[in-house]
């Protein structure tokens, strides 16, 4: 149902996905943890794009491991341009109510 719902709004969506990249190193990997422990213990604050940034710079050190390939229950690629440039301005600007 949910991939029914999310094609007209979504480039891909599908159920039970598995076509994930399978390779992390472990710089990446030991990265990725310290972000979910500083957000779990509070000891930082939630910036994405200061998280993906981290995670880049450190992508290629360490060795590269093939890891299991995960089984998504619904993979949604991006919206299209054209979309999300309308939901940008379609929100409303103030509150109602």
């Amino acid at each position: 149902m949910a991939v029914i719902l999310a094609r007209p709004n979504f480039k891909q969506a599908e159920s039970q996905y598995k076509e994930l990249n399978a390779r992390v190193s472990t710089g990446a990997q030991t990265e990725v943890q310290a972000i979910i422990d500083e957000l779990t213990t509070s000891t930082g604050k939630p910036d994405k794009q200061a998280e993906i940034e981290r995670v880049r710079k450190v992508a290629s050190t360490g060795t590269i491991r093939r890891v299991k390939k995960p089984r998504v229950d619904v993979f949604l690629d991006r919206l299209p341009k054209v979309i999300s440039e309308w939901r940008f301005f379609w929100a409303p600007t103030k509150k109602y109510g």
